[in-house]
């Protein structure tokens, strides 16, 4: 693919223990021109999403823009900025190509 976008609520602090399995295990090197994108929610602090591009620069992937945040469930305002969001990842993807 040429883009992965990753949704995670934020819990205790931190992404579920199975998306950052699955982001551990990904490996650079079949799939290092993948960009990567996240999203999620909090109530809190909102540690998730910022974790999400923490985990995937450290292995190296290539991350677009910075993470999408909401509180708890998205307003029509944020459905709309975030449909944004999505659209200028996938135009990213393009210009790439």
């Amino acid at each position: 693919s040429a883009g992965v976008v990753f949704g995670s609520p934020t819990v205790c602090r931190n992404i579920p223990k199975e998306l950052l399995g699955i982001i551990t295990e990904m490996n650079h090197y079949r799939i290092g021109k993948t960009k990567f994108a996240a999203f999620g929610s909090y109530g809190w602090s909102g540690e998730a999403p910022n974790l999400i591009y923490t985990y995937l620069r450290a292995r190296h992937f290539q991350t677009v823009g910075a993470p999408y945040r909401f509180l708890f469930c998205m307003s029509d305002s944020e459905k709309e900025s975030f449909e944004k969001y999505i659209l200028n990842f996938c135009e990213q993807i393009k210009a790439d190509r």
